[in-house]
């Protein structure tokens, strides 16, 4: 009978997988879990009467200032402060005015740095046209900058300022480094600079005598040479004026002629007017008219 129970006990345990002990790494992975999930339950529980008592007491403002003292002794010992500024595509923006911009310093709390703020700030900087400002943790705070490229010198009743190709204005002092910069003038100029500019750049070799253009009428252009030639561009396709103008100087010479003024405002004939030395001297006996 013995023989026969023990055999029946040996086939009832040989259908039984043996249990396998946890492996090391499991068991600190378990603990893990349980110690977190009791410290979270602990802070939530703690969190919970907190607020209860606080707003039993009337303490909110104290409760405010410990939680956050906490809150950023916590954040420096995990390291997530300001280390590093990276800053790419910098190049006149003035470096105390993007560090003034980010209002943030070596050892200040990562987490309590708002990029979105620090955004709006940096695009409020003249020569700032577009800014991106990220959070690198632990350390870093990233922006990158895309510049205004500076267009001409806008002139409106007897000041200067610096604009771009939006007619954005980018500086109104110290202005001097940009002398050579073309200058338009007028109300509404800056809005038409860069479309009558492009057109005036088709021909480099006159657009290199270009001193300054005068919005008329907010319509049309007229442009002053650095000899003193003003030229009356027509208010449709100034371009075509342009481009025949500076065949005839190229063919003829026509602007060391003594001209004074040159209106192209007429599509088939070319209107010019002498300075009264060449005319005065184009009216003498024997010289050519």
């Amino acid at each position: 009978m013995r023989s026969l129970i023990d055999r029946l006990r040996r086939r009832r345990t040989a259908g039984r997988k043996k249990a396998r002990p946890p492996r090391p790494s499991e068991l600190l992975r378990r603990r893990r879990q349980l110690l977190l999930a009791v410290i979270f339950a602990g802070f939530s529980l703690g969190l919970a009467a907190g607020t209860v008592w606080v707003r039993h007491a009337g303490y909110v403002d104290w409760a405010a200032g410990r939680l956050a003292a906490a809150g950023e002794a916590v954040v420096r010992a995990a390291g997530l402060t300001v280390r590093e500024v990276y800053v790419v595509g910098r190049e006149r923006t003035a470096r105390r005015e993007v560090l003034a911009a980010l209002a943030v310093e070596r050892g200040t709390s990562l987490l309590a740095f708002e990029p979105r703020a620090a955004r709006e700030r940096l695009l409020a900087l003249g020569w700032v046209k577009r800014a991106e400002v990220y959070r690198r943790l632990p350390d870093i705070i990233e922006v990158q900058l895309e510049e205004r490229r500076p267009l001409a010198l806008w002139q409106n009743q007897g000041q200067l300022a610096l604009i771009d190709e939006d007619g954005v204005t980018i500086l109104k002092r110290d202005l001097g480094r940009f002398a050579d910069l073309p200058i338009v003038v007028g109300p509404d100029a800056p809005a038409y600079a860069a479309e009558l500019l492009g057109a005036l750049r088709m021909e480099p070799a006159l657009f290199a005598e270009v001193e300054a253009a005068v919005r008329v009428g907010g319509r049309r252009w007229n442009v002053k040479l650095k000899n003193g030639v003003t030229v009356n561009l027509p208010e449709s396709d100034a371009r075509a004026s342009w481009t025949r103008l500076a065949r005839l100087h190229a063919e003829h010479r026509l602007l060391e002629r003594g001209i004074e003024v040159i209106d192209l405002r007429l599509p088939d004939r070319l209107v010019v007017r002498m300075m009264p030395e060449a005319a005065a001297k184009r009216r003498e006996p024997g010289k050519e008219t």
